[in-house]
């Protein structure tokens, strides 16, 4: 699998240098730039001319936390669906796709063949995620209300969404990002794009008319935007604005990653260089992230880069093995899950 270096910018590796476990596999990914589905994205980048707003790229790794030993593939085109936003795999294996600022969300196959579109129930299609029982699929704005879509498993390139419901909000906060559970706890961010927003406990109860109730448990957290669980540390694993933030289930941070200008909010922090133009102190935007469960990290930035982390000999995100900071394609979104509910399955 060979290593590109895109629009002329070198990957550039922290000086961190450890043994880790190696990582090997593909991102899907989507880009913000075309909210309306009509070609409003520029090429994905110098080398890729494409201006769809759906790809995917490989990425390598051979855990020895040496530049040498990683490699990230040229974006591959899939698809341009009316916006792009989250995304996640749907349990029969077409890709679901946040429509933005349509409110609707987009299935696609694999290849990228249109499957359906079916109305969120809110009015911003951002953030999507799958519930643990795979039978939900929730849709959050940049923040804003919490749709509930019925999720089904039927053969692949059949539409596995149906219309969504918009859940009844109460709590310390009324609009939500990103919904993560570890069980039968969910929890939820709420932010800007630009991160700096909440994260708590959020109660759900399905039915015709659902019910969402918020605990707030951090309040103007940076990394309070995307969000997953990673079964490798127990931990939830924060992205937004600059920083990469491990959360205990029960609220406290536990170790911090910042790119660029220092926004630690606790000691257990790393500063990391500014690597790349688009990638510095006004260059950050995390968005979403995923983690593999064997200790890498996987993030999107807004500005076009892609930051992976391998932290499987500390379990702290604070003290990396392996970190990478590397242009992939312009405009960057979100990427799909790699593990559990919402990424692809067996």
């Amino acid at each position: 699998m060979a290593g590109l270096v895109l629009a002329g910018l070198p990957a550039v590796a922290s000086a961190a240098s450890t043994t880790g476990s190696p990582a090997q596999g593909t991102v899907f990914f989507t880009r913000y730039c075309d909210q309306g589905g009509s070609s409003g994205c520029s090429a994905m980048s110098a080398a890729v001319p494409s201006t769809d707003n759906v790809g995917s790229f490989s990425v390598s790794y051979d855990g020895s936390g040496l530049l040498t030993g990683y490699s990230v593939g040229a974006p591959a085109p899939l698809a341009t669906t009316t916006g792009a936003d989250g995304i996640v795999f749907a349990p029969n294996g077409d890709l679901l796709i946040g429509g933005q600022a349509s409110g609707r969300v987009s299935e696609i196959t694999s290849s990228g063949a249109p499957v359906t579109s079916q109305p969120s129930g809110v009015s911003g299609a951002f953030h999507l995620n799958v519930d643990p029982t795979e039978t939900h699929l929730l849709v959050g704005g940049i923040p804003g209300g919490l749709g509930i879509m019925p999720l089904s498993n039927p053969a692949p390139g059949t539409a596995s969404i149906g219309a969504g419901t918009a859940c009844a909000m109460s709590g310390s906060d009324l609009t939500v990002d990103t919904i993560a559970w570890i069980g039968n706890q969910a929890y939820y961010t709420s932010s800007s794009p630009s991160g700096n927003g909440d994260f708590g406990k959020i109660a759900i109860t399905y039915g015709a008319t659902p019910q969402c109730v918020t605990s707030q448990l951090l309040s103007n957290f940076p990394a309070a935007h995307g969000m997953a669980f990673d079964p490798f540390s127990g931990d939830l694993i924060l992205f937004g604005a600059n920083m990469i933030a491990q959360v205990s289930p029960t609220g406290t941070p536990i170790a911090e990653l910042v790119f660029g200008t220092n926004t630690c909010t606790i000691g257990a922090c790393t500063v990391e260089p500014a690597f790349l133009p688009g990638s510095g102190a006004a260059g950050n935007t995390f968005d979403q992230g995923a983690v593999d469960g064997r200790g890498h990290i996987y993030v999107a930035n807004n500005h076009g880069n892609f930051i992976f982390v391998d932290y499987s000999s500390t379990k702290l995100v604070s003290t990396p093995g392996f970190v990478n900071d590397q242009f992939v394609s312009d405009s960057m979104d979100d990427v799909a899950p790699l593990i559990g509910p919402g990424s692809p399955p067996p």
